[in-house]
């Protein structure tokens, strides 16, 4: 590597730019926010939640439209209160952001063994890089309020599961309650994302079968409590009359709509220089893990060949079956748990390869 580019890497990782990384982030994401606009599925919310209580909000969702009772219910406390005022939504958006940032901040701090300072350095770091690599899908990702009460809030208590399952020093009287509300929580929110969470926690399960500790417990709750949350949103009215007014599902099409999602991801040729940016962001924020969390004995995200080939699977049955039910291509907004999974899976490699950088 030549002495200019590990500079400009070591530069790039010192917490001066994280501040500024995080304020033109910040700046740019208020500019947005601030001129938010109802999209298609918000005026639909809206019709349903002005006139009607939180709770008659909530059943009506759940009986005549579809099955996710804790997406319905953030439906129907946000869209009740706020209404048709779009200037006030910049407020729950910027606490989306925040939270998102929390989380993974928690989660690093659960897997890097780090400070609760250092986290929130990497959390928000990572936080950034991720909104300018899907700055191509900002609006579905971040502004969309009614997508946001999906995807972006599962993302948000994903990171937040997953930590409290890897936090050593939380009490075990602490981590089940909170592992059961997450799982629940996340059953209740985007099915494709639970799915992928039952998968992670079973292969958990079989991996670490002859080891009788917390871990595998808690691993077990959330197969249970996902599927149980899970449950309750697929045999309910509402999935019934959203199923019956989707088009008949069929694999052919279904494995067409699947390669043309990646197609789609791989062609937003205006946006490819956020992407390459986002991507080389990824070697300062492995240096400063690598720093933080320090050098001897340190492997990463401790991903094996078998924990690869599990993402893979992931990432194509988050892209299969939404593209085989609607018979559509993966919208963005479903897509980005795939490249959250890639960034995390590069994250490592170069965490792994950030050694030299360091003693050199």
């Amino acid at each position: 590597m030549s002495s200019l580019l590990k500079n400009t890497v070591l530069l790039l990782a010192k917490p001066v730019f994280t501040l500024l990384f995080l304020c033109v982030t910040l700046i740019v994401f208020l500019f947005h926010t601030r001129n938010y606009n109802f999209i298609v599925d918000d005026y639909y919310l809206l019709a349903i939640t002005l006139k009607r209580s939180f709770t008659e909000s909530m059943q009506y969702l759940y009986m005549q439209v579809n099955g996710r009772w804790f997406s319905n219910a953030l439906a129907a406390a946000v869209f009740g209160n706020l209404g048709c005022r779009p200037y006030l939504y910049w407020y729950v958006q910027l606490t989306q952001f925040f939270l998102f940032l929390l989380s993974v901040s928690f989660f690093f701090r659960s897997v890097f063994k780090i400070t609760t300072r250092q986290s929130l350095h990497t959390g928000a770091f990572f936080t950034c890089l991720f909104y300018w690599f899907c700055f191509d899908a900002r609006v579905e990702v971040w502004y969309w309020e009614a997508s946001c009460l999906v995807h972006l809030v599962c993302l948000v208590c994903i990171f937040f599961l997953y930590g409290i399952i890897l936090r050593e020093q939380m009490a075990g009287t602490l981590k089940i309650p909170a592992v059961i509300i997450f799982s629940l929580f996340i059953g209740g929110l985007s099915e494709t994302f639970a799915l992928a969470c039952i998968l992670i926690s079973l292969y958990q399960v079989v991996r670490n079968r002859k080891e009788k500790n917390d871990f595998l417990l808690l691993h077990v709750l959330v197969v249970v409590f996902i599927s149980i949350s899970l449950a309750v949103d697929y045999f309910c009215p509402g999935t019934d009359i959203r199923i019956h007014n989707q088009p008949i599902a069929e694999i052919g099409p279904g494995l067409k709509n699947t390669i043309y999602s990646f197609y789609l991801q791989l062609t937003k040729f205006k946006y490819l220089p956020f992407k390459a940016v986002a991507l080389f962001l990824l070697w300062p924020l492995a240096l400063l893990i690598r720093k933080q969390a320090g050098i001897n004995g340190f492997s990463g995200f401790g991903i094996t060949k078998i924990d690869f080939l599990l993402i893979v699977v992931l990432i194509l049955q988050n892209t299969f079956i939404p593209a085989h039910l609607t018979s559509f291509e993966t919208a963005d907004r479903i897509f980005v748990f795939n490249w959250i999974l890639i960034l995390l899976l590069l994250l490592n490699y170069l965490l792994k390869r950030s050694n030299n950088i360091i003693s050199s």
